[in-house]
């Protein structure tokens, strides 16, 4: 095998991580408040358990760069979402009530393998939810962490029914401002209850509560295992408050423990923001696709960073990539149109704004914009970046074309 195709493999072989489904309820219906919580509290059940498993917050995110509308439920959406996080297990089922008997079925599958795993099943009282959770997650960190802590899974447990309840009934609520009603209703039966605090500082970052995102952030427990994934989030609001400068510091503070791509593509972005008196964002974002060279977000990234610094003609390598790969994406042809203008690439710019102008009206008024737009992106959670499967599979194409040729 080519050097090339070793390197492509290394890029896209699948870890052990573990993309947790909604059950569905009695007779293949919605998951409903219990489906809700399940899929909420299962998988930080296997992360306090030592499974690098996605929260839920994060999978309805890859939903959403996915384009996915239709059963989010479905087996085959759930592959998409494993593949799309270079997850290898994926975990899905179903609940039953009889009376207030309760059983949840669950079945992992190997999405590499394509082999199903062993039926796992929980049955016992409705309010005893929480338990029944717990001994789902001790089973499968058993299948899905390659040394699964020995404490116990935790929380999920001791958590009163009421707050867990609360949580699943806030989750299936039709719009954002009763789902942060419901979320708090359940920190009022349970303060320290981090799975609720997690979804509800995400909600609230999601709907532009940066001040507040953070207050509920800051009362998380420090420590693992849920400290960097809420620093993460802290700092990304502090960018939506304008404090750039605060927020590299932290993703600096993070990179030193762990470079990832997530942490280093925020860190661009504080540095872009604190212009011209810092510099480097492009390098971070270079450095950031050698650890995750097919992240669907990282191409218009660069791009609009090297546009950004001066560097058009990188900038425009990058935004015809984020283009070719993205044609739906407005705001990458607005950014690639005006570095085709700033290279006196005239007609083919104004192909690019027009293109823009009819995916989003109000880029219209914007023929002749530039640099001191804020057109970077920036993310929640480290796991937010998601792989660009038609990006991986020309790569994987020309790196077998380049094996052949040896």
């Amino acid at each position: 095998m080519s050097l090339a195709a070793l390197l492509v493999a290394a890029a896209l072989a699948p870890t052990s991580g573990v993309v947790v489904l909604p059950p569905t309820g009695p007779g293949g219906s919605a998951p409903g408040w219990i489906g809700a919580a399940v899929e909420e509290t299962l998988p930080r059940a296997l992360q306090r358990a030592g499974a690098p498993a996605l929260a839920a917050s994060d999978r309805r995110r890859v939903l959403e760069a996915l384009g996915i509308s239709g059963p989010v439920a479905s087996h085959a959406t759930g592959i998409r979402v494993a593949e799309a996080v270079g997850a290898r297990l994926l975990v899905f089922g179903s609940w039953d009530l009889a009376g207030t008997e309760l059983t949840i079925t669950l079945r992992p599958l190997d999405t590499v393998a394509a082999a199903l795993g062993t039926e796992l099943k929980a049955a016992g009282p409705l309010d005893s939810l929480g338990r029944l959770i717990e001994g789902l997650a001790r089973n499968l960190a058993g299948v899905s962490a390659p040394k699964p802590r020995e404490e116990p899974v935790l929380a999920a447990a001791a958590v009163p029914f009421a707050a867990l309840r609360a949580l699943g009934e806030a989750l299936i609520a039709r719009d954002a401002e009763t789902r942060i009603q419901g979320l708090r209703r359940a920190l009022a039966v349970h303060p320290r209850y981090p799975d609720a605090t997690l979804v509800l500082a995400r909600l609230l970052y999601d709907t532009g509560r940066f001040a507040d995102a953070r207050e509920a952030l800051a009362t998380l427990p420090p420590g693992p295992p849920f400290a960097r994934e809420a620093r993460f989030l802290d700092g990304a609001c502090l960018l939506g408050l304008g404090r750039a400068e605060d927020a590299d510091v932290l993703y600096a503070d993070l990179a030193a423990q762990d470079p990832t791509a997530g942490v280093l593509a925020n860190r661009a972005v504080a540095r872009l923001r604190l212009m011209p008196a810092a510099s480097g964002a492009s390098t971070l974002l270079r450095q950031a696709l050698d650890r995750s060279p097919y992240a669907a977000d990282l191409p218009f990234a660069l791009g609009w960073a090297l546009f950004v610094e001066g560097d058009f003609e990188g900038a425009l390598t990058w935004l015809r990539t984020a283009v070719r790969y993205a044609p739906g994406d407005a705001k990458a042809r607005i950014a690639l149109s005006w570095a085709l203008r700033r290279s006196n690439l005239a007609e083919e710019a104004d192909e690019q704004w027009r293109a823009a102008a009819a995916l989003d009206a109000s880029l219209e008024a914007q023929r002749l914009g530039g640099p001191a737009q804020r057109l970077e992106r920036v993310l929640p959670s480290e796991a937010a970046l998601v792989i660009d499967a038609a990006r991986a599979q020309d790569a994987r194409g020309e790196a077998r074309r380049g094996n052949g040729t040896r």
